[in-house]
Formats: structure tokens, sequence, C-alpha cells
């Protein structure tokens, strides 16, 4: 539905019924230059060549469920709900109600819509103009005071009305070209709240991953200490060089450095996660996410190109840009055909003693003037730069199809990869494991010291990175799908709320869990030793 569909039967009160009749059918006549056409959706149901992917591969970790395409007409503007983290949700709402990017973009809305219908209105309506004068003076009505004549009391009163007929359409096409611009700002309104959201899903997630990348460093940091410690004694027993120790002491304080910038990107995430919400960098006072603050979606949503292009907002408000563009030609076109103003004018006239409606003198006139471009080179150069500026909407609008196809053959490839290669390293973490256990067996039974098994289990907890990194990139790629095919549709009380809020200002505050700690919440599948 277009959102000024109804908007169309604004302003109909107040108008002489003459002109009120000849505004009708000025608005009825035809319309110059070419109407609009919605561009054909992509003739292809394929994002990329080749078979589609419908499951992507599972293993026995978290995020590791296998994930499976489902077909779909649009994906609802909340979908960051398919995660299923309250912490998450709540900070989005602050965001949707505080955020200033979202508040800006839905006030052009508003502006838009409010231009149309003051437009509109003086469109369809004729220009009354009231006008009520007195004068006293001591010479000829008319002429400079100061004259020796008598004391004259001049007055009138006059109701003056005018209409421009619209016989080639150009007021037509301006409010055409004001309503495909309010359409536009409408869609880059919804634009801008799903990537406002989506910023918030990555940074969220972003986060949760150097949580967990914190945990095993610090526990590869405490390998390298003792095994710092166990080659300064082989240096003290002679079984050890002081290159040995240099070594060791090279990768331990490169860990240390790694634990330093861990820690700080952390709390710098958690304060960008403030900004998008609308709030001060220091009002986020919430524990940092983890991974497990997330579910992995079991189906994904599958919008075919023919459907995407008529639901995605980026892509509609490209349309309504093209649109614009349109009746902006119309309108230069329109420009060349003459225009008809009416107009009436009735008032009272009373010159001397007595009062205006003593004696008054009454009149009307009324008034047709046509005008028309005989010569004007101006006018014929604004249709070859409107016709320039359609060209440009229209191959706007297709590299913002372009775009946005591309975008979601990337994330199916994504998601498809990112599963593949959550699996390869759960593998390979199950096989360190392995290792490691019976190493840690070996030294049990005296056949291995602990300086021999500390390399290996520093060795495992690098397996372990690997492993948060790809379930952090599953979850990443599973928020780039349900960005790239959101229709980020709001309900008209959603758009009221933003216009109102009554928590504006307020800093916001996530509730304290005790589970989501920067150092809590492992996720290993094997035993550490």
């Amino acid at each position: 539905m277009r959102l000024h569909s109804l908007l169309h039967g604004c302003g109909r009160r107040g108008a002489a019924v003459g002109l009120a009749v000849l505004a009708s059918f000025s608005l009825a006549a035809c319309t110059a230059g070419p109407d609009f056409v919605r561009p054909d959706p992509p003739a292809s149901d394929a994002y990329y060549a080749g078979s589609l992917v419908v499951e992507t591969a599972r293993t026995d970790n978290l995020h590791g469920q296998a994930q499976r395409l489902q077909p779909a007409e649009s994906v609802d503007g909340a979908w960051w709900n398919a995660f299923q983290s309250p912490r998450l949700a709540q900070l989005i709402e602050h965001a949707l109600a505080d955020s200033p990017t979202i508040d800006e973009a839905f006030s052009r809305v508003r502006e838009a819509n409010a231009l149309y219908d003051a437009k509109h209105r003086g469109a369809t309506l004729p220009r009354l103009v009231g006008q009520l004068t007195g004068e006293r003076t001591n010479g000829l009505p008319g002429t400079v005071a100061g004259g020796s004549g008598p004391v004259v009391n001049q007055e009138s009163a006059s109701l003056l009305g005018s209409f421009r007929l619209d016989l080639a359409g150009r007021t037509r096409r301006e409010l055409e070209a004001l309503a495909a611009r309010a359409d536009a700002r409408y869609y880059a309104a919804l634009a801008a709240r799903r990537d406002v959201a989506h910023g918030i899903v990555v940074t969220a997630i972003e986060q949760a991953r150097l949580v967990d990348q914190l945990r095993a460093e610090n526990a590869r940091r405490g390998a390298h200490d003792e095994l710092l410690y166990l080659t300064m004694e082989g240096l003290r027993l002679g079984h050890a060089t002081q290159a040995d120790v240099h070594a060791v002491q090279r990768d331990l304080r490169l860990s240390e450095q790694t634990v330093a910038t861990l820690e700080t990107d952390i709390e710098v995430l958690g304060q960008r996660l403030a900004v998008l919400a609308g709030q001060e960098p220091s009002s986020y006072q919430g524990e940092p996410f983890t991974l497990q603050d997330f579910q992995l979606p079991e189906t994904i949503p599958l919008v075919v190109p023919s459907a995407l292009v008529r639901t995605r907002p980026d892509i509609l408000a490209a349309e309504g840009l093209l649109e614009a563009a349109t009746a902006d030609y119309g309108v230069a076109v329109a420009s060349l055909y003459p225009d008809i103003t009416l107009s009436a004018s009735t008032g009272a006239y009373q010159l001397g003693e007595g009062g205006l409606f003593s004696g008054t003198t009454q009149g009307w006139n009324l008034l047709a003037q046509l005008t028309a471009p005989l010569l004007d080179g101006e006018l014929h150069g604004m249709k070859r730069v409107r016709l320039a500026a359609v060209d440009a909407a229209a191959a706007h609008y297709r590299g913002t199809l372009l775009s946005a196809l591309g975008e979601v053959a990337e994330s199916l490839k994504q998601a498809d990869i990112t599963a593949i290669n959550l699996t390869l390293a759960n593998d390979a973490y199950k096989d360190s494991v392995i290792v490691v256990e019976s190493l840690r067996t070996k030294q049990a039974h005296g056949a291995l010291s602990r300086a021999d098994l500390l390399p290996e289990y520093i060795a495992f907890v690098a397996i372990e990175t690997r492993v948060i990194n790809a379930m952090s990139d599953r979850l990443l790629a599973t928020a780039e799908i349900l960005r790239v095919m959101t229709d980020g549709e709001f309900l008209p009380d959603e758009i009221d709320h933003l216009d109102g809020r009554e928590d504006a200002g307020q800093a916001y505050v996530e509730p304290a869990s005790e589970e989501n700690s920067a150092g809590g919440g492992g996720l290993r599948v094997g035993a550490a030793p």
C-alpha cells in the first residue's frame, strides 16, 4: 500500500463552490509527461549459479546445529528476536526509542508528509484572501495627505479568490513527485531502523567473541607463565639455555599484550553499544555479552528475488526516487503548455461618514488570465535536465537492486561456509583434546615432563580460539541474512511511539547477570587439561 494513497482527499473545506468545481475539473484533466511504471522484478528466482544449499552442515557444539532454508514472502522488521536473546532485544528496544539516527529518519518522514499535505491543499483549494482597509485623510482619496479639503473617512472590505487550472497536469506531477519522495523517505527510515538494529546485533556478537577469546587467552597466558617458571628451573639445573628462557618470555609478553587489547576492546564495544542505543558511552553498565547469550536460529528465511524487490526498504526507497524523477520530468513537460488562472473578487467601499456598512458601495469582478511560454530556452533545457535525472535515478535503482541481490547471495554462501568451518574447527578441537589427554596420561606415569606437555596445551587453546571464531562467524552470517531479507516494516503505532518518547534521555542500565561475566561461560567441548 502506497504511503500517500489516503492523502489525496485532504483539504476540501472552505472553498467557494464555483472554484471548487473548477478545481475538481482541473485535477481530472490530462497530465503531461510519461506515467511512472514500476520496474520489472528479476526474471530469475536464483541468487547465484548452481544448486542452493538447503541445509547446512552440523556439529555437536554450541551454535553447531544445522540450519535449513525456509521459503518466506518477507521477514518481519523485528528480525533480531530470532536469536532469542532478551538482553539483545531490550538493548534494541532502547535504540528504537532513543537512537538519533532513527529519530531523524522518521522526522524527515513527517516533514515530507506535511509538505505533501500543504502542497496538496494549496493545489486543490482556491486561494482566498480577505482584505480590510481604513483611511482618514483631509485630501482626496488616494492622494497624499496634507491638502486643504475636508476630512474624509475611506473604508473598504474585499474578498479575493484565485485558482490556477491544472490543464496540463503540472500541479499533479508536482504532487506525484512529493508523494514519491515521501515514500522514499519512509522506506529509507525503515532501512535506517534495520541498519541500527543490525549494528547492535553485530557489535554484541563481536563483544561476545572477544569475551570468550579473553577467557581462552587467559588460559594460554597461564600456561606460558608456568612454562617460563619451568624453563628457568631448567636453566638453573643446566637443562635449558638463556635463549630458551627468552623465547618463552617473548610468547608470554605477546599473550599479555593480547589480553590487555582484548580487555580494552570489550569495553570499547560496550561503549559503542550505548552510542548505538542513543545513549552516552558512560551509560552502558551491563555485563558484556557472551556467545551463550544467543541462540542460533534453526531456520533461515529465504525470500526470492521477485519478492525481495517488493519488500526490501532500500530497494523501495530507490524506486520512490525513480518515480519522483519521472514526475519531475512531467513537470518540465507541463511547463511548456499554457496556464489559465481564474480570479474573482467582491468587496464593499464606503467614502465619508456613517461606517462601512452604511450606504456602502458594493462590487465584484471575474478575471480569466492565460499565460503561455512563447520563447523560453530555459524551459526546453529543463526537459533535458529532468530526463537526465530520470536516467540517473534508473541507474541508481538498478545499482541498489544488484547490490541487494549480491548481498543476499554472499550471505547465503557465508551461512554455508561458516557451518563447514565450525565443523572442521570442532573436529580439530576434538583431535587436540585426545592428544592432550594422551600426553597427560604419559605425564601421570612419569614418561613426560610438565614442560613438554605445556606447548601442546598452548596449541590446544589456540585451536579453541578458532572454534570461538567459527561460532561467532555463524551468528554473524545469520544476522546478515536476516538483515538483507527484512522488510523493516513499522506498524502505525510504532511510528507514533517514536514521535513521542516518554523515556528519552534516560540512561540504559543492563540487568546484572552472574552468568555473563567476562571470565565465565566456558564453551569447550572436551575437557581441558
